[in-house]
């Protein structure tokens, strides 16, 4: 209940009941200023209001969105009570986690103007989520508005797959954040910058298995599915991303078997060309640079992750890559080696090596712009190792690749 001042003439009580409702009301019959008097105001809502107003009020629904409130008011003198209510908009039966075309809110009573208001946030061009979900931000729920835009005509394919499944990318395609979508060919046109369509003559003929509730194309049908937009070295890292030295998702034959029962075509020629230099049993995406630097060079192809045993038969080393006949060892030191601890352990890992008759070279992030430094020093290994052994040393012939 809210009492009001009390006031003279139509003026007054008009004004009051303006500022009691917070807005500008349409004038009713009341020509002789007492009696009953009646004011209208039409107010924008998210939902339908409850129920529980004060008698003197009559709620009346306009169209879909907009509410008219009726006040009923009584004048006595010079005192006007009203009874004031508040429309409190109920909650659409959406999920705070779900994504929703436009039209799917439109018919659940959400208007244009509650669209662009604070409680839908738009992720892509006609698609929208709650303004509370916990996931925004998160590329997953991109993902799920790209599925959503096509109405469930696609599947997650490609480098953004690829990501679903945990197979590391290489730089180029990590920042590449659009989502990657097989869709059947000439059925679907694309007008979101956020989306690539990848059409395919018979979707139905893909292998796809549900993660969390959206189709996902299965990894090596991902990583073919690259062959178009990935260059060779770039598809040869990915395919190795499959074949990881600990869970392994495949193997080198079960890809060629894959492939060979695709037929022919341009993506599959390119992803047989890419898995001729592949090896399985890699550790990281860096590793499979490291082994392309040295094998395009020209230097002899190492051995991926062999295990090294000293003279007692214990472990002595696992190395990124390994040259067998000069008992040199080369890999790859990323961020995890650069704290202190790590430092000393890796200088005693590289005495006892030595102790032991072996040399190991290094290859850090400064040479992934220029390897050259790195391949030098492999090539002055070789040489040395060569002139102990008595074996003929291999020279860099090649402009190294990866």
């Amino acid at each position: 209940m809210n009492q009001l001042a009390p006031g003279n003439g139509r003026l007054n009580w008009h004004r009051h009941l303006e500022l009691a409702a917070g807005g500008r009301l349409a004038p009713g019959n009341d020509s002789d200023g007492s009696g009953d008097a009646v004011a209208s105001l039409r107010w924008k809502l998210g939902a339908d209001a409850h129920a529980g107003y004060p008698q003197a009020f009559r709620l009346t629904q306009v169209g879909r969105q907009r509410l008219r409130f009726t006040a009923l008011m009584h004048a006595s003198g010079n005192q006007i009570i009203e009874q004031a209510a508040e429309a409190t908009p109920a909650a659409h039966p959406l999920d705070q986690n779900g994504v929703y075309s436009a039209a799917e809110l439109r018919s659940l009573g959400v208007s244009r103007g509650q669209l662009r208001g604070p409680r839908f946030v738009r992720l892509m061009h006609g698609i929208y989520t709650g303004a509370d979900n916990p996931n925004l931000g998160h590329h997953w729920l991109t993902i799920r508005a790209a599925v959503a835009a096509t109405a469930g005509r696609a599947v997650i394919a490609g480098p953004t797959a690829l990501r679903v499944w945990g197979v590391q990318l290489p730089h180029r395609l990590d920042q590449d954040s659009r989502v990657h979508l097989l869709v059947e060919r000439n059925q679907l046109k694309n007008y979101r910058s956020e989306v690539v369509l990848h059409q395919y003559r018979a979707i139905d003929l893909v292998e796809t298995q549900l993660v969390q509730r959206l189709p996902v194309v299965k990894p090596v049908e991902a990583w073919l599915g690259c062959a178009l937009i990935a260059c060779h070295e770039e598809m040869v890292q990915i395919g190795e991303g499959l074949m990881r030295y600990k869970n392994p998702i495949t193997d080198p034959a079960s890809i060629e078997r894959f492939l060979r029962q695709r037929g022919g075509g341009l993506p599959v020629g390119r992803a047989l060309a890419a898995l001729a230099d592949m090896r399985p049993g890699t550790d990281s995406i860096r590793e499979t640079q490291m082994r392309r630097w040295i094998v395009t060079s020209g230097l002899p192809e190492p051995q991926v992750n062999p295990t090294l045993l000293d003279d007692q038969g214990d472990l002595l080393a696992r190395p990124d890559c390994y040259f067998a006949p000069y008992r040199t060892l080369a890999e790859y030191d990323g961020a995890i080696h650069g704290t202190e601890a790590n430092r000393v352990r890796d200088a005693n890992r590289r005495r006892r090596l030595q102790n032991h008759g072996y040399e190991l070279v290094t290859a850090t992030k400064a040479d992934l712009p220029n390897p050259m430094r790195f391949l030098k020093d492999v090539e002055a290994a070789l040489g040395r190792q060569s002139a102990l052994l008595g074996l003929p040393a291999p020279v860099i012939t090649g402009s190294p690749q990866g």
